[in-house]
């Protein structure tokens, strides 16, 4: 899932930051590079500043390692980010030299001398950034930026003479070096991230190929009704240390010939910030479960198999590593892109019929369940023969059902430099078909780019000079009679 990877990354971070944090959704991707736009929604009482918002995503990118984020290139509301820094204010500081011995004989002469005292020059600058507040009514989310100016004020530094009297005919002074020695220690600090458990199940609901689509209907009526029914079951578990739950996914499950199930995905977010720590993965498996087979918990219209709950965590663990030290030196960014080039792709047809299963109308409908059933049945179970026999190949993708039998029509799809010929695609499927027992492959049946193709690999399809030979061995055999 696209947008999900970005979003179950970032949000964990501001949902920490900010308790006023509604959503986060990825609207846009552009070029350069790769431009992400996001939304972030708060609730209209408490919108946290530009300065805020970007220093989460700027602090953020140290974190994540799925996808790169460039701190230099952060706005908020089309505003650059400002970068903050801390930068100790300028002081004057008089030592006295120990150790000086002074003697002194005669008439008193007074001097006049001059101490001069320096205060720190202090810089208040006060930066208002752009407020937005987004308020949720019956119409869409409406935005008010306003902005306030910037004001700088600074106090010069003062300096003060005070008249000193001395006594002094005849001055012996000895001096004493003092030698002052400067410190730098250096504090490494290492904090572990409790990364968000991840929590997949089956359900027994037909899977189609819509739920492959984030922004599909049916993709996202079964994520609501997901996301419900485990809110309601951890909230009433663990209270406000949990915090939401994240549907990242649906695969399909092939559980028999004609029966594929739906893998559902989903992310637990709890607040890492409470003193109470994340529950442990046996804990939140069994309150799953617990809830599963209790008859008083509706899931809806969903039957969840739980002997299928499985719990983990990612495999990726998130260090953050600070120093802390006087000077701060300069940081290079070096960023490296990927561009990825289209690549032109051949189809190839290719035809088998299913020896001994009975053709239904409803297989004639692309929209249809049992089209969709078993058109992934076929994907799933043919595709990795050819993944594995050609590094060309690049999907497989099933167009067609008619009668006679059933007959399967499907398209090949391979990079246009290096596409297979018709010996080699059929002679993978025809291999296949000794493996697959989900469906019924007839070898006899196998046809490419309309050419028949046999086991030995020799075309079945009668040649023009076969067949003109064959009717001159009929008019010479009738003219004998």
């Amino acid at each position: 899932m696209v947008t999900a990877a970005p979003t179950a990354t970032l949000e964990p971070f501001y949902r920490s930051a900010f308790t006023s944090l509604n959503s986060l959704a990825v609207t846009e991707f552009s070029s350069g590079s790769i431009i992400n736009t996001l939304n972030l929604a708060f609730s209209s009482p408490s919108v946290p500043n530009i300065t805020e918002i970007g220093t989460v995503l700027i602090n953020a990118a140290q974190n994540i390692t799925a996808f790169n984020i460039d701190p230099s290139s952060v706005k908020v509301n089309s505003t650059a980010a400002p970068a903050t820094s801390t930068v100790p204010p300028a002081s004057s500081v008089t030592t006295p030299v120990a150790g000086t011995t002074t003697t002194t004989t005669g008439e008193p002469v007074t001097v006049p001398a001059t101490v001069p005292t320096t205060r720190p020059t202090t810089t208040t600058t006060t930066y208002v950034a752009p407020t937005t507040t987004v308020s949720r009514t019956t119409s869409p989310l409406s935005t008010t930026t306003s902005t306030a100016p910037t004001t700088t004020t600074t106090n010069a530094p003062t300096t003060t003479t005070t008249p000193t009297t001395t006594t002094s005919t005849t001055t012996t002074t000895t001096p004493t070096t003092t030698t002052s020695t400067t410190t730098t220690t250096t504090t490494t600090t290492t904090v572990h991230l409790q990364p968000a458990p991840l929590v997949s199940f089956v359900i027994q609901q037909v899977f189609v190929e819509a739920l492959n689509d984030p922004q599909s209907t049916q993709f996202q009526e079964l994520a609501v009704t997901i996301t419900a029914v485990f809110d309601v079951i951890y909230k009433a578990k663990y209270g406000i240390l949990f915090i939401r739950t994240i549907v990242l996914g649906f695969r399909p499950i092939l559980r028999s010939r004609m029966d594929v199930k739906t893998q559902a995905e989903v992310q637990l977010v709890f607040n890492e910030t409470s003193t109470q720590s994340v529950p442990e993965l046996t804990d939140i498996s069994d309150t799953l479960k617990e809830a599963v087979t209790n008859p008083n918990i509706t899931f809806g219209n969903l039957s969840v198999d739980v002997t299928t709950i499985i719990v983990k965590v990612p495999t990726t663990n998130i260090t953050t590593t600070t120093t802390a030290a006087p000077v701060i030196p300069t940081a290079i960014i070096t960023t490296t892109t990927t561009e990825t080039t289209a690549v032109a792709l051949t189809k190839v047809p290719v035809v088998f019929r299913s020896r001994g299963e009975t053709f239904t109308s409803d297989l004639s409908n692309p929209s249809s369940q049992a089209f969709q059933s078993r058109a992934l049945l076929i994907k799933t179970q043919v595709e990795p023969f050819y993944q594995s026999a050609f590094t060309s190949f690049n999907s497989l993708t099933v167009t067609e059902f008619s009668s006679g039998s059933i007959i399967n029509t499907m398209n090949l799809a391979f990079s246009s430099s290096s596409v297979p010929n018709s010996k080699e695609i059929g002679t993978v499927l025809i291999n296949a078909a000794q493996k697959i027992e989900s469906f019924n492959i007839d070898p006899s049946s196998v046809k490419v780019n309309g050419t028949a193709v046999t086991s030995s690999g020799v075309s079945s399809k009668t040649s023009l000079f076969t067949a003109f030979f064959l009717v001159v061995l009929s008019l010479l055999l009738s003219s004998q009679h």
